[in-house]
């Protein structure tokens, strides 16, 4: 985790490598100073990888003054959808249209009805754990288990 540019209060560039238990291995990075914008997700496996570059077409949308179930809601164009294969052999992968709305209105069911929450709270607070993990793995310098 590294503040990069001068007088910045927060972390601009983030390298957190994850081995889990089951010995799988995560590569998590992040920039907001890189000269040149990556995929917004890479997958590798050793037989294929998926990559998709761009933002949630959603928040352009709601930039835009577009709103939840306007025509197109959620689509995203074609030059924003990922790649999956090997090398030069890919196929396009269009995605399933975006529903932000779908969350929050089980955000307000929860809240209004006493119903589950659309992600548990206990894993948020497990990915919590983990980012204060990795921010004692920056400022120590060694690895820290969870």
């Amino acid at each position: 985790m590294d503040a990069r540019r001068p007088g910045a209060n927060i972390d601009d560039d983030v390298f957190v490598a994850l081995t889990h238990a089951d010995g799988a291995r995560s590569h998590l990075w992040a920039s907001s100073v890189a000269a040149q914008l990556g995929p917004r997700l890479r997958v590798l496996g050793d037989r294929s990888a998926f990559t998709i570059y761009g933002l949630d077409g959603q928040e352009q949308a709601l930039k835009d003054g577009l709103r939840p179930g306007a025509a197109g809601w959620g689509q995203e164009p074609p030059e924003a959808w990922g790649r999956l294969g090997v090398g030069e052999e890919t196929t396009v992968v269009p995605p399933l249209p975006g529903r932000y709305e779908a969350f929050y209105r089980r955000v307000a069911e929860a809240v209004r009805d006493g119903g589950p929450m659309p992600v548990d709270p206990a894993s948020a607070v497990r990915v919590l754990e983990l980012i204060e993990a990795a921010a004692v793995s920056a400022a120590e310098g060694r690895v820290v288990e969870v």
